[in-house]
């Protein structure tokens, strides 16, 4: 468990356990979506890379899965499934409802994402501390 005040990089714990071998898979569990898309857009503007061998550089390739992306591009659960993204980021309700994708299709199929899943974080779970009845999902 990681307890650190806001800004102190504790995201690099579970970045850097995406990063430590290839097809490694991380899911994030957080409750706000502007965090989300924020950890998203921060992460491709660093560029986090992981070296394979002398030629080759692996990119971390992130998704914040929100209602309104998959709206806008349906096709991005099969992009989860199939393994294309080393950190996945999602709300506890996209995750729990039993009529999503997630519930139906990819925790009960074979997929790569189940197969490469090593690491689940719990993001902000301090809210689960400081707010008895804060979101049942969460």
């Amino acid at each position: 468990m990681v307890c650190a005040g806001t800004g102190s990089s504790k995201s690099l714990t579970f970045q850097g356990m995406a990063l430590s071998k290839p097809n490694v898979i991380v899911l994030v569990v957080s409750p706000l979506i502007c965090l989300m898309q924020d950890q998203v857009r921060s992460l491709r503007m660093t560029r986090l890379t992981r070296k394979v061998d002398e030629c080759t550089k692996y990119k971390l390739q992130s998704v914040a899965l929100t209602s309104l992306n998959m709206e806008a591009k349906p096709a991005l659960w099969r992009e989860v499934d199939n393994g294309k993204f080393q950190i996945v980021y999602a709300s506890p309700e996209m995750l729990m409802d039993p009529t999503k994708h997630f519930q139906c299709h990819t925790a009960k199929e074979s997929n790569k994402f189940k197969t490469n899943l090593v690491l689940i974080a719990i993001d902000e779970c301090h809210c689960i501390w400081c707010w008895e009845r804060f979101r049942p999902e969460y």
